[in-house]
């Protein structure tokens, strides 16, 4: 029999029987032959804008370790002189360094086309690809990948008239011109006939340069 002075110690003792040790936030989840120990709280992610390079650690990081990290894939460091951070994680998800890691996206050239437009995001493995307007074909590659490097992975196409055939499309172009500058030369040349037809002749302007008078015609008998 139980006294009822022991009862309140009894009944501690009863609960805490019904909580298993590896829910218990106080004990980190182990094995059944490994003995409880003090759990550190630790971090479940990376900040934002980094990866870890060393050690090769996983989801989640234990508080108190300091690890080594850099920029990603598609990022760089906004101050070049400095590639890599210590960083620690100081628990409940936070982080602390001495010198914050400084990342930013790095992003691929803007594109432009005179008869079409290129539609799509420009950070690492995005893509863009080239719409044409109404009566223009894309001649070249029409969909390009941002590379990790922030540099586009192909030689962006351009828009062109007349199914995309750029040498039909200069030919045209030139004949086009050639025919401008003959019809120029046929209007200069019916001006110059013109102003010559019009430009009095030296006999009807006598020798001396003035009008000759006119030369009554004799009756025949």
């Amino acid at each position: 029999m139980v006294s009822a002075a022991w009862w309140p110690f009894c009944a501690a003792i009863a609960v805490q029987a019904l909580v298993p040790p590896e829910d218990a936030p106080e004990f980190q989840h182990r094995g059944r032959d490994e003995k409880p120990s003090e759990t550190m709280q630790s971090c479940r992610s990376l900040p934002h804008g980094v990866k870890l390079l060393y050690p090769p650690l996983h989801s989640p990081y234990p508080a108190g370790r300091p690890i080594m990290v850099g920029c990603p894939d598609g990022w760089e460091s906004k101050n070049y002189s400095r590639i890599t951070w210590k960083i620690m994680c100081r628990g409940s998800g936070g982080w602390k360094a001495e010198n914050p890691p400084g990342c930013k996206i790095l992003l691929c050239q803007h594109l432009l086309d005179d008869f079409g437009a290129w539609r799509g995001a420009r950070h690492f493995n995005a893509s863009q690809k080239l719409s044409c307007a109404d009566g223009y074909v894309v001649e070249g590659v029409s969909e390009l990948m941002c590379t990790s490097s922030g540099r586009w992975d192909r030689i962006p196409g351009r828009c062109l008239p007349n199914g995309g055939n750029a040498e039909l499309w200069r030919s045209r172009l030139r004949y086009s011109a050639l025919l401008s500058l003959m019809s120029l030369l046929a209007t200069a040349v019916v001006a110059a006939v013109a102003c010559v037809g019009i430009a009095p002749s030296k006999a009807e302007t006598g020798q001396q340069g003035r009008p000759s008078l006119p030369v009554a015609i004799q009756p025949t008998e």
